[in-house]
């Protein structure tokens, strides 16, 4: 879909990939709906310059752990307040935006492989997907 006012192109151009579209369209012909009830009690925020100084790491890059909810996936996961998500099943994790995209093509039951660096550790962790408990 391309934006245009009063007939003319400004330029702003809006896009689906279409492997998501496959997956999510494979999805309702399996099930008959896309179910993303799930939860990993973690809140993140983006490493910025500051954050990035602050461990020592040489360029801002991935998400810092703000907070885990106890007995959550994450928390299961062991992940700590203050680990920084390197990246997820291989993908790099450059803002909030590509954690997000990631984690919400994925279902319950799926199991995360999370890079994550820990006090200049890099550590790997497993993040099982789990439906909240009603």
């Amino acid at each position: 879909l391309i934006y245009t006012p009063n007939q003319g192109n400004i330029g702003v151009g809006f896009a689906i990939p279409i492997n998501k579209v496959k997956a999510v369209v494979a999805e309702l012909k399996r099930k008959g709906k896309v179910d993303r009830d799930f939860w990993t009690g973690l809140r993140i925020q983006q490493v910025d310059d500051s954050i990035a100084k602050a461990v020592k790491m040489s360029k801002p890059e991935g998400v810092i752990v703000s907070d885990v909810e106890r007995g959550s996936p994450a928390a299961k996961a062991g992940l700590k307040v203050g680990d920084i998500i390197l990246e997820i099943n291989g993908e790099k994790i450059t803002d909030e935006d590509s954690i997000i995209g990631l984690v919400n093509a994925s279902k319950a039951g799926d199991v995360l492989r999370l890079k994550v660096l820990r006090e200049k550790a890099v550590l790997n962790l497993d993040l099982r997907l789990e439906k909240r408990a009603s």
